[in-house]
């Protein structure tokens, strides 16, 4: 179910909602070394693969290229989980100062507490969800190439603001 910081979030929502406020959403593209990398394994792969030829032995190829992909993968949410860890006890609010402005607006609102029950409730045991990530990885590694290809392009960076109504 719904960790807490989940339920904060879904709480600073409903306060939002419940606001004249509206969400501004800007959007950045940028460029990393991972691109750099995805685009030189991308054409590793293609070199190989004319090199050996396309049929069976280019399942043999493309797995090493599979663990390259999961590997940048790994390293793009890594960075965006430290980005992500510092807004997102606020977050969609920029900042502090911002989220009050809105919660003195609206001097009703209550933010409900977090069900403890909810902690211990799981919606899949670890046998199936170890089984549907190590299915997601096996499909990842036969896609490699095609997850390459899009990992080339630069990454998409999400800035949220609230504005307040004149």
């Amino acid at each position: 179910m719904l960790s807490k910081e989940e339920w904060d979030f879904i709480q600073r929502l409903v306060l939002l909602l419940q606001s004249d406020a509206e969400l501004e959403k800007t959007t950045k593209r940028r460029c990393s070394i991972r691109q750099l990398i995805a685009a030189c394994a991308l054409g590793l792969f293609v070199w190989c693969s004319l090199w050996l030829g396309f049929g069976y032995q280019t399942i043999a190829v493309v797995a090493p290229f599979g663990l390259i992909s999961i590997m940048l993968s790994y390293w793009k949410d890594k960075i965006g989980r430290l980005a992500m860890s510092k807004s997102w006890n606020l977050l969609p609010f920029s900042s502090l100062a911002e989220l009050m402005r809105v919660r003195r607006m609206l001097p009703g609102f209550s933010k409900h507490r977090y069900p403890p029950h909810l902690k211990t409730r799981k919606i899949r045991g670890a046998a199936c969800q170890l089984g549907a990530v190590f299915n997601a990885y096996a499909l990842w590694m036969f896609a490699s190439p095609l997850v390459l290809f899009f990992q080339i392009f630069p990454d998409k960076e999400v800035i949220y603001r609230v504005v307040l109504p004149a």
